[in-house]
């Protein structure tokens, strides 16, 4: 569920919301748009390599060597909302 990697999301990095909320508002809801790869091990034999903990532990750590975290941290909520 999209609800569980934004937990664990928020754990690896420490953050500590006081509630989590899901816009069920959306056309489809978010079940519609939650990941899920038993299709993709179905159709096409594909299996992840890598654990999903360890996939966003990974693209953190990546992220933080290689952004302006200053800069980010000034333009983040601009960056959130932009479209």
């Amino acid at each position: 569920k999209i609800i569980d990697a934004a937990k664990q999301v928020c754990q690896i990095v420490g953050h500590k919301p006081k509630i989590f909320k899901c816009d069920t508002s959306k056309p489809e809801g978010v079940h519609r748009r939650a990941a899920c790869i038993e299709n993709q091990k179905k159709w096409l034999g594909w299996y992840p390599q890598t654990l999903f903990k360890d996939g966003i532990i990974e693209t953190i750590d990546w992220y933080s060597q290689n952004t302006n975290l200053g800069e980010l941290c000034e333009t983040l909520d601009h960056k959130l909302y932009e479209r």
